[in-house]
């Protein structure tokens, strides 16, 4: 009786083991099938949110868009209508500033949108003392004008003894002397001279001291004159002239030459000097 009773008892157990166990797993089932709904719901969610997202910046992307369309339209619309009201210049003499008003002042009430700049620089340049122009306008109505004028180097007498300016780069500039004639250094004599430039310079800038009292420089074929504003005349060989007019200055210097009175000095003999006094 009691093995019968243990066998039974035993097989209950086992079947209350089986049927626990087939319980667990189908509560486990079931929790999995919530937890993968759940999270299918919360993608489905941030898959909705995410369109709203992108709807919403194509929204806010055509309204700037939009936006920006009516300023441009505005701003295009204010410039068409906004007339040259000012017309500045800089860098131009006070000579030059008047040939360029002269011109420039019929533009002002005309629209500033029709402002040609191009053409206006073309001008500009046109002018024979103006060597760079630049040209610029605003949404106020003014015109800004930069320019940088030829520098006058020295007066050149031509052939047809006529003064003209030549500038730094040994070109002439076609305009009227408007100032004194004392101001530069004259050159003679017509278009040998004038190929001469180099040479030219030298002598001009070798001495800042004797620069200060030259009048004329003359080219003579054969040999150069130095015309002082006191009168002296300074001889100089064409030959090896730079290294004639160095060694000259020297003695010049050392013995104060230039506030003697004296007629010329001649240095076109090599390592030789006269000097001719002043009757």
């Amino acid at each position: 009786m009691i093995n019968k009773f243990n066998s039974s008892n035993h097989t209950h157990v086992e079947h209350n083991g089986s049927y626990g166990t087939n319980y667990t797993e189908d509560e486990h089932t079931q929790e999995s099938h919530i937890l993968k709904k759940k999270i299918k719901n919360k993608l489905n969610i941030f898959s909705k949110l995410k369109n709203y997202y992108y709807i919403l910046l194509m929204i806010l992307l055509a309204l700037s868009l939009s936006i920006v369309l009516l300023l441009s339209y505005k701003v295009n619309y204010f410039i068409k209508n906004v007339a040259i009201n000012s017309i500045e210049i800089h860098g131009a003499s006070i000579q030059s500033q008047k040939i360029i008003l002269n011109t420039l002042n019929k533009l002002k009430g005309q629209p500033i949108s029709k402002l040609n700049l191009q053409y206006l620089q073309t001008y500009l340049l046109s002018m024979p003392s103006i060597a760079k122009a630049s040209v610029y306008r605003n949404m106020t109505g003014k015109v800004k004008i930069f320019v940088l004028e030829k520098n006058p180097y020295f007066l050149w007498l031509n052939d047809n003894n006529n003064y003209k300016i030549v500038d730094s780069e040994n070109q002439i500039i076609n305009v009227k002397l408007q100032f004194p004639v004392t101001d530069l250094i004259k050159i003679e004599s017509g278009e040998e001279a004038l190929k001469q430039s180099s040479v030219i310079r030298f002598l001009m800038y070798k001495d800042i001291n004797i620069l200060k009292q030259v009048d004329t420089i003359m080219y003579k074929g054969y040999y150069w004159n130095i015309i002082l504003k006191n009168n002296i005349i300074i001889k100089l060989p064409i030959d090896n002239v730079e290294l004639s007019y160095m060694n000259l200055v020297k003695i010049i210097n050392k013995y104060n030459l230039l506030k003697r009175k004296i007629e010329y000095i001649d240095a076109r003999i090599p390592n030789k000097i006269f000097i001719m006094p002043r009757k």
